[in-house]
C-alpha cells in the first residue's frame, strides 16, 4: 500500500526511542494517526495495547484487521453454508480463509458503482472519461465488495472477519489502480500494473495479543476521552488532504454511492479536512493536542519540510515538558521527490515526559 508519510521506514527508530525510555510491553500506546497501520502493527507485535485512530475510515480498517486478529481466521459460518469445502478449483487451498479468498477471486465482475465512475468503460458516455481501473478490475471490485458485505450483514462473518476481508480488497485496489500513487487523478494511459488482474491475496496474520481498541474520531478530540501510557503522534504535515488524495480506498471502504464532484470525481471529503494540512491552523491544532493528552509522556514524528517549523514545534512542546528530539535522515520515496535533487528527507522524532 503506498501512502503518504508512512512510517514503515522508521520503525526501527521508533523502536529504539522506546527501548531508551524504557516503555515496557504490555504499557497502552496511542497511535492517534494510525494511517494503514504500519506502526500500531510494529507495537503489537512488541507487544504493547495499542489505542489506533485515523479520521479515515479505510484507514481503521486496515488497522483494525492487523490488530484484532493474531491467528488464522476460521470463517465458521461460512463453513456451515458450504462456501468452504473442497473443490477442483480450490483443492490446493489448505486453510478457510484461502478458500474464502478463492471464492471471492472467482466472482463474475457485476457493473456497479465503481465501474460505472471509475473505468473508462462506465464513463465512455460522460463528459469526463475516468481510467481509475479497467472496466473488469472495476467491476471485480464491484461484485466483491458487495459480497463482502452481504455476508456481514447476515451475520455470517465477524466484524473482525470483514475487516480482514475489506483490507484484503483494499490492497489489491491499490495494486492495480492506475495512478501515481494516490487518488487525487488518474493517468491518461492504462500503466502495465493497472492492466493486472484484480486478486485479493491473504493478509500477513500478526502475532501478538488483541486487547486493543481502533477509533474512528478526530484525534484531537478523542485525547480527552483515553489515558495511554504513551501518546505517538504522526499528524500530516503538509498541504495534501488525504480524504482527497484516497477518496476511492474511503469508498470502497465505505461502501457508499456519494454524488462525485469534479473531472477526478472526488466524493464529498471537506467534513474529513485536516487543519494539520492547513498552514495557517496547523501550529494551533498542534499546540490544541499536545496540551490536552492525557499520557505520561509523548513522542512525535514529523516531517523537516512540514508546515510546522523545527523552533515552533519545540516551543509548542516546552509548554508541556522538556523535550528532546532525534533526526533521523531516510532515503526520499522516488514517486514523492518531485524532479528535486535531494534525494533524501528528514524526520524527526520528538520525546517529551509530561509528568515533568
Amino acid at each position: 500500500m503506498r501512502f503518504i508519510g508512512s512510517k514503515e521506514r522508521l520503525l526501527p527508530q521508533i523502536g529504539d526511542l522506546f527501548q531508551r525510555k524504557n516503555v515496557y510491553a504490555g504499557s497502552t500506546v496511542a497511535d492517534l494517526f494510525c494511517g494503514t497501520g504500519s506502526v500500531s502493527c510494529y507495537l503489537k507485535e512488541q507487544g504493547y495495547r495499542v489505542l489506533a485512530n485515523d479520521n479515515l475510515y479505510f484507514c481503521t480498517v486496515m488497522t483494525r484487521a492487523m490488530l484484532m486478529i493474531s491467528e488464522e481466521p476460521q470463517f465458521e459460518e461460512l463453513k456451515e453454508l458450504g462456501f468452504i469445502k473442497p473443490t477442483t478449483s480450490a483443492r490446493l487451498f489448505n486453510s478457510p480463509y484461502d478458500h474464502v479468498l478463492n471464492y471471492l477471486n472467482n466472482l463474475s465482475p457485476v457493473e456497479g458503482f465503481i465501474y460505472r465512475h471509475y473505468s473508462p468503460e462506465g464513463t465512455r458516455n460522460d463528459d469526463t472519461i475516468r481510467s481509475y481501473f479497467t472496466g473488469r478490475n472495476a467491476a471485480k471490485v464491484d461484485v466483491i465488495r458487495g459480497q463482502i458485505e452481504k455476508w456481514f450483514c447476515a451475520d455470517r462473518i465477524t466484524h473482525d472477519e470483514y475487516c480482514l476481508l475489506l483490507a484484503d480488497l483494499l490492497r489489491a485496489v491499490a495494486a492495480v489502480s492506475n495512478t501515481a500513487g494516490t487518488y487525487g487523478f488518474y493517468l491518461k494511459k492504462l500503466e502495465p500494473r493497472a492492466m493486472k488482474e484484480l486478486e485479493l491475496k491473504r493478509s500477513r496474520i500478526v502475532p501478538g495479543n488483541t486487547d486493543h481498541s481502533v477509533f474512528n474520531k478526530d484525534a484531537n478530540k478523542l485525547v480527552a476521552e483515553i489515558a495511554p501510557d504513551i501518546a505517538y503522534l504522526d499528524p500530516p504535515y503538509n498541504w495534501r488532504q488525504y480524504a482527497a488524495y484516497y477518496h476511492i480506498l474511503e469508498t470502497v471502504a465505505c461502501n457508499d454511492t456519494p454524488r462525485l464532484q469534479g473531472k477526478s470525481g472526488l466524493r464529498p471529503w471537506q467534513t474529513q479536512r485536516s487543519l494539520y494540512s492547513d498552514r495557517k491552523a496547523a501550529s494551533r491544532v498542534l499546540a490544541e493536542i499536545t496540551s490536552t493528552i492525557r499520557a505520561e509522556s509523548l513522542i512525535l514524528s514529523y516531517n523537516a519540510d512540514g508546515l510546522v517549523s523545527h523552533d515552533e514545534i519545540m516551543s509548542i512542546l516546552q509548554a508541556v515538558g522538556e523535550p528532546e528530539f532525534r533526526t533521523v535522515i531516510l532515503p526520499r520515496y522516488t514517486s514523492s521527490s518531485g524532479g528535486s535533487d535531494n534525494h533524501h528527507v528528514e524526520e524527526r522524532l520528538y520525546y517529551v515526559d509530561l509528568r515533568k
